[in-house]
């Protein structure tokens, strides 16, 4: 796979994977530090432990860790049928490999991870700045930013899709 495509690739794993990973990341961050409210309750169900989390690997240079995260939650939490033909899209960047591929990642891969990841966020921040909603107080509302389930996450970010 040409590096191009990698790059394009990879662009698009971080904004498919943005909300999995930074919504895990403030789960995880609630339960560590006890702020969940205080009616909650979690109990385990039938006799079974909790395993919390799983885990990324944090030999993973910081740079490209984001791939780590992403790898481990995907795993772990699966998707949808119907959105499983989209996801298989990144198989190329490492991301169903059971082991991490990003301690000793590919010479090839690196580059690529690195520059999509550059260019899904900047895709992303450039779609969180403009958005077509309103504003109050100079502050976007942008209500329905991650509406991009069942099936639309091609065109998650594009102007042209119908906003509910």
């Amino acid at each position: 796979m040409a590096t191009d495509e990698r790059v394009a690739l990879a662009a698009q794993a971080f904004i498919y994977g943005f909300p999995l990973v930074f919504d895990l990341e403030q789960v995880g961050r609630f339960v560590r530090t006890g702020q969940l409210q205080g009616a909650l309750t979690l109990t385990p169900t039938e006799g079974r432990s909790g395993r919390g989390l799983p885990q990324p690997d944090h030999s993973v240079a910081p740079d490209i860790s984001f791939f780590e995260r992403l790898r481990v939650w995907m795993q772990a939490f699966p998707p949808a049928q119907r959105d499983r033909a989209y996801q298989e899209r990144f198989e190329s960047l490492g991301l169903f490999e059971q082991e991490s591929p990003y301690l000793d990642p590919d010479p090839g891969l690196l580059p690529a991870l690195r520059e999509g990841l550059t260019q899904g966020q900047q895709l992303m921040e450039g779609a969180l700045r403009h958005t077509p909603g309103q504003q109050q107080n100079g502050w976007n509302l942008t209500y329905h930013v991650f509406d991009c389930n069942l099936d639309l996450h091609a065109t998650c970010f594009d102007p042209r899709r119908p906003r509910p």
